[in-house]
């Protein structure tokens, strides 16, 4: 009841403040009727028809530069990649915000201008608001900080190879390379407490080198948060490492 009552105050709100800033003044519909009209529907197929590709397609575009990315390091014997829903976010809202200004530039492109300016005018009188500046805000409001977000994980990933792990996270454009001569301990672990003390299920593989630094066997997960098996597997066998068994990454002894 709380949830529904909120979510009715803010739909309230946004449209109190989309009357404010952008206020619909039906004398300035733009009005334009040369003679040329679409079949009834047309438009709001083109709608849909705009938006499924840009969610697909967006999709598909970002995971496959991702992958490119990582088939630069040819010398890989296995790639982890990010998990794959991370590529759906940018897409999905663009696939929300960008078909009903698109169609609209599209009518207007291609000699349709009096059919836009009727959608236009349809959905100003029925929102009581200049339809076309809020949908062009809201696309800017709500994709430039997801692409912000988004856009930094392009490079993720994490391959490992006879002699070396290379580990590119988020926000980076070089790997962090593990050279696995170097690896001095491994630890396998269960999980971690989470703050109100209950124990959290997380299995993972942690490796230690000899300048201090750690390796993350989940360090990029495409598996749902549990490292891969041919992954462990790889790391043990090339490092000649047999694991130590503690419960969390705290156990661990300071030092080893």
């Amino acid at each position: 009841m709380l949830r529904a009552l909120v979510v009715g105050l803010v739909v309230s709100l946004a449209f109190a403040l989309f009357r404010r800033f952008a206020p619909w003044d039906s004398s300035s519909d733009p009005m334009v009727d040369n003679g040329r009209r679409l079949p009834y529907g047309v438009a709001g197929v083109s709608m849909w028809v705009l938006g499924a590709l840009i969610g697909v397609g967006g999709f598909c575009l970002l995971k496959s530069v991702n992958w490119f990315w990582a088939s630069l390091d040819r010398d890989a014997i296995l790639t982890v990649y990010p998990v794959a829903f991370i590529w759906g976010f940018l897409p999905g809202f663009a696939a929300i915000a960008l078909p009903w200004p698109l169609t609209l530039w599209l009518l207007r492109r291609f000699g349709y201008s009096g059919q836009a300016a009727e959608i236009v005018a349809a959905a100003n009188r029925k929102g009581g608001y200049d339809s076309e500046r809020v949908m062009r805000w809201a696309a800017w409001v709500t994709l430039l900080p997801i692409a912000l977000f988004t856009l930094p994980a392009i490079p993720m990933h994490l391959s490992a190879g006879a002699r070396e792990v290379r580990v590119t996270p988020y926000g980076h454009l070089s790997p962090e390379v593990f050279r696995l001569a170097d690896a001095k301990k491994a630890w396998r672990t269960d999980g971690y407490y989470l703050q109100d003390g209950k124990f959290a299920s997380h299995p993972d593989l942690l490796i230690d080198f000899a300048d201090g630094r750690r390796l993350d066997a989940n360090a990029v997960g495409d598996s749902g948060g549990r490292p891969l098996d041919q992954l462990i597997h790889l790391l043990l066998d090339d490092s000649n490492l047999t694991p130590v068994h503690v419960q969390t990454a705290q156990e661990i002894p300071q030092g080893r």
